[in-house]
């Protein structure tokens, strides 16, 4: 057969990776390892790809990375030349939109579309609500956490409350603090009425304040009942944004318009789910609010 041309550089590392045997000289062993050979016809670069790129190969790799040094030296001028930027926003977008194929398995379908991932959003809604709603309380009504931040002004520095004195409930009104030291009470005292006015704060012994929250009125219940309403328009309203977002989700993943409405279609059934747990928490709040 009639040998093909070859470079000196592929030659050797043609004959690097032949059996000695294939090799037509003779092996020299005496200092380093050297090869002695001789011409031999059959050794050519007809098969080189059985020991490495061929050189279309080669010539296909050193292409492509020219390309994309091209395509990162296309963006470092994008970035300082804002009309650059646009075109290369638009050519990425084609390149993306070219690539979605209707039989591609990533399209969004119906039956594939990640729906758990919308209620645990919804199930988020509902959560933040009901912690929303815990903080409502109606003015007269006494918890032990009410008292927790409160500052009282020592002479000459600021300690809270529950670092002064003991505190405990007595009744439905009516809260007992003890203090440590009997030299705080009146700073004590003082902290309290100025939290409050409606307050009534009476000194029982000389580390001990009795204070009588009064109970609130019904414009004041009403008050609080309808700022609970308020709350709760607000978190119907991001359940519905869970619906729009997924929905938007499903539409650039490529969804059909068929596959578009049962996925709203479905997605609907669990914010109708979600918006009925938001109602009945704002029921239960009411309810609650009311009977104070």
């Amino acid at each position: 057969a009639a040998a093909t041309t070859c470079s000196a550089a592929q030659l050797s590392m043609s004959l690097l990776r032949l059996p000695l045997r294939a090799v037509g000289g003779a092996v020299a062993r005496s200092g380093p390892a050297v090869l002695s050979l001789r011409p031999v016809p059959v050794l050519a670069c007809a098969t080189p790809t059985r020991w490495g790129f061929s050189i279309k190969e080669k010539t296909a790799a050193k292409l492509k990375k020219q390309q994309e040094k091209e395509a990162r030296e296309e963006k470092k001028k994008s970035k300082k030349d804002p009309a650059a930027r646009h075109r290369q926003i638009i050519q990425d977008s084609e390149e993306a939109d070219s690539d979605d194929e209707p039989n591609r398995k990533d399209v969004v379908q119906a039956t594939n579309f990640d729906y758990p991932k919308a209620e645990q959003r919804l199930d988020r809604v509902v959560s933040a609500l009901e912690s929303r709603l815990e903080d409502i309380h109606p003015p007269g009504e006494v918890s032990a956490d009410m008292l927790e931040d409160l500052d009282v002004q020592l002479q000459g520095e600021t300690a809270k409350l529950v670092t002064l004195a003991q505190v405990s409930i007595q009744g439905a009104q009516n809260i007992v603090i003890t203090t440590y030291e009997e030299g705080t009470i009146g700073f004590v005292r003082n902290a309290l009425s100025a939290e409050n006015k409606l307050w009534t704060v009476e000194k029982e012994a000389p580390t001990r304040l009795r204070l009588i929250v009064p109970k609130a009125t019904k414009q004041e219940v009403d008050e609080l009942v309808r700022s609970a309403g308020e709350v709760a328009e607000k978190y119907r309203g991001d359940a519905r944004q869970v619906r729009q977002r997924a929905r938007k989700e499903a539409k650039n993943g490529g969804a059909t318009s068929n596959d578009l409405a049962l996925i709203e279609k479905e997605l609907q059934k669990r914010v109708d789910n979600c918006i009925a747990q938001i109602n009945k928490l704002l029921k239960e709040k009411t309810e609650e609010l009311q009977a104070k």
